[in-house]
């Protein structure tokens, strides 16, 4: 999954799911924990 890729899928997430759901916000978080560049971005 390309850095674009991704911050199109956690757009989406966001879209679709304004109220993120605890497991939702685990997966950005340990994204956002493993790719330090996106967090910057984001």
């Amino acid at each position: 999954m390309t850095e674009s890729e991704l911050e199109l899928y956690i757009a989406k997430l966001v879209a679709d799911a304004p109220p993120l759901s605890e497991e939702q916000i685990g997966i950005l978080t340990t994204i956002f924990a493993t790719q330090p560049p996106l967090r910057a971005a984001a």
